[in-house]
Formats: structure tokens, sequence, C-alpha cells
């Protein structure tokens, strides 16, 4: 079985990034957003849009809510960002358990598909 996740964001401006990298990222994702894109802003958008997306894949197995925190950014690569589950969320998705989002930049924003196998039963 497969969870699909897809998210659609507008791109966002340095105001609005100001108000949300608190609650989207730690410091150490932050890290990773700045080594990672040219621009840190659109790179904190894909972040949110990515993050977004895994949780739209990963509801149907956890079936409860997470938030930002439960999926941390390990690196960024042309077109695909890699997160790791901060805590166990199910039998299913443990912590420490990696995740790969991609991603296109396009048409003002960004785009997000998350496709996670999830276990049978």
């Amino acid at each position: 079985m497969i969870g699909l996740g897809i998210d659609i964001e507008s791109r966002i401006d340095a105001r609005l990034a100001g108000e949300i990298r608190g609650v989207v990222v730690d410091a150490a994702e932050q890290a990773v957003i700045e080594a990672g894109f040219d621009d840190a802003v659109a790179g904190l958008a894909a972040a949110f849009s990515a993050k977004e997306a895994l949780y739209k894949a990963l509801y149907p197995q956890v079936r409860a809510f997470f938030g930002f925190e439960a999926m941390r950014l390990a690196r960024v690569d042309e077109g695909r960002l890699r997160f790791l589950a901060a805590a166990d969320l199910s039998p299913t998705v443990r912590a420490g358990q990696a995740f790969e989002v991609d991603i296109a930049f396009g048409d003002g924003g960004v785009r997000s598909i998350a496709c996670c196998l999830r276990a049978r039963g």
C-alpha cells in the first residue's frame, strides 16, 4: 500500500518567513536550509510544503495529528528533501526512519510530492 501526499504553496516573502520559521523548523533544520538553498526563504517554503505533503502521505497509517516537529529536515538534494522521523508516530513510522519528498519550484511557488510505502494490515 502507498500513502500519497501532495502540497502546493505560493511564494512567501521574508516577513512571512520570519513569522513561520520557528513553527516549521528548528535551528538545526534552518542550518540545513541555509546550506542547501541559495535562497533561504524559498528553502523554508519548500520545507513547509514538504512537511505538509509528508503529513498527508503518512496520516492514513499514523491516524493521529502530528506537527512540523515530528519530521526533521536532514538533507537537501537537487529536487528532493530528506526527513527523519523525530519520534515513533506509529508501529510503522519509527524514530529515525527516513522519508524523501520530491520538490519543484515554478509558477511562483513550490510543489511537493511524498510517496510513502506503508505496511499492510
